[in-house]
């Protein structure tokens, strides 16, 4: 699973050690999407890694999950359908 791997912490290390969390402050995720869009890139790109688009989607995804949402979870919660969440603790199986 690529979120939650080494991969993604790379790439979430990178992207809040460079971005100015102020800038997030009065905005919406519609409106943060395309900075997280090229931070992702520029570190897959300096750093080489093997990601490909969708999974650059995936990860910007969950980035602005954990800036907007309740990270992990927060397709759980946006999803209708479930009707109930519980967490057991703070790692993903």
């Amino acid at each position: 699973m690529l979120v939650r791997s080494d991969l993604f912490r790379v790439i979430r290390t990178g992207v809040f050690g460079t971005m100015n969390a102020s800038a997030a402050v009065g905005k919406t995720r519609e409106q943060m999407k395309p900075g997280v869009e090229a931070l992702v890139l520029d570190i897959v790109e300096r750093e080489r890694l093997n990601v490909t688009i969708a999974e650059q989607q995936q990860i910007v995804g969950e980035l602005l999950n954990d800036l907007f949402g309740l990270s992990p979870i927060e397709p759980m919660i946006a999803d209708e359908t479930i009707t109930d969440v519980l967490v057991n603790g703070p790692h993903l199986c």
